[in-house]
């Protein structure tokens, strides 16, 4: 039992040692592409067309109907089904 503890524990140990080793620097192309696509980034605070003009509430109004709809019938049929 100790000796699989132990083995975890060392196991554990290698995989996050190389894992810090791996993820620790920047390649020579991460940092060219990091250089690269800088002036493309900008701020971030103009937002694409598409964004403004659709809304998650516009869009999702026409389904809750048919979703009450749908939850009032499964509830009915549950009851029934059940009794």
């Amino acid at each position: 039992m100790q000796l699989a503890i132990i083995f975890g524990l060392v196991l554990f140990a290698v995989f996050a040692l190389g894992l810090v080793l791996l993820l620790g620097r920047s390649s020579a192309q991460g940092a060219l592409l990091e250089e690269v696509t800088r002036g493309v980034r900008g701020t971030g605070e103009a937002s694409p067309l598409w964004r403004s003009a659709v809304s998650s509430d516009s869009f999702a109004k026409p389904f809750t109907t048919f979703r009450r709809g749908l939850q009032r019938r499964l509830a009915v049929g549950a009851d029934v089904w059940v009794s």
